[in-house]
């Protein structure tokens, strides 16, 4: 009888070990951290500024050199919400850019930067810069799968004004879109617009 109690107990003892081992498993794998960055998260043709989402479903691109401004907007009207992204060179394959940090000369961003201005439809917040660089810093991921090309960014800090001395309030900005690649025409300066990709 005695020997029948210790078993139960430690197969019970066991069983008790082995669920915690599994629970303690299981939610470590679900999880997607929260860190600054992941844009994992964000809706796809959204814009998101003060904890405000915005939806977006239309793009205005403009080449001038290697110099390439997209910006993806709830409509071609003036004052929506909108995100504005300049880079230099359209990147061919999936890729992390930081924020333009050597300059505040559109005309000297790198491969590797990006710049970024948002527009709430109430508000434009912008990247604060100083007499030779940009203050702002952050990442944004570009997603490159076949003919879709995503920008994203998450938690990136943004100002009411350009110039620090003016800023009265700063808010967490992300936002992420994409654009059929084959819209666009590389092959020459100018303007053109088209709907947002939405797969």
């Amino acid at each position: 009888m005695k020997n029948k109690q210790i078993k139960s107990k430690l197969l019970l003892v066991v069983a008790l070990c082995f669920s915690i081992f599994a629970c303690d498993n299981s939610s470590g794998e679900d999880e997607t951290p929260e860190t600054p960055g992941n844009t994992g998260n964000i809706e796809n043709n959204t814009l998101t500024a003060d904890g405000q989402k915005k939806q977006l479903s239309i793009y205005t691109f403009a080449k001038n050199g290697p110099q390439l401004e997209f910006t993806a907007r709830e409509s071609l009207n003036t004052g929506v919400p909108s995100i504005a992204i300049r880079i230099n060179g359209l990147p061919s394959s999936s890729t992390t850019l930081h924020f333009q940090d050597d300059s505040n000369d559109p005309a000297e961003i790198q491969t590797d930067e990006f710049w970024t201005q948002m527009n709430d439809g109430t508000q434009v917040w912008y990247p604060v810069f100083t007499s030779d660089a940009f203050e702002t810093t952050g990442s944004m991921e570009v997603t490159v799968a076949g003919d879709i090309i995503t920008f994203a960014y998450s938690d990136i800090q943004l100002n009411d004004h350009y110039i620090s001395s003016n800023v009265t309030k700063t808010v967490s900005c992300s936002g992420k879109f994409s654009i059929h690649v084959s819209e666009l025409d590389l092959s020459q300066d100018g303007n053109s617009s088209g709907n947002l990709a939405t797969n």
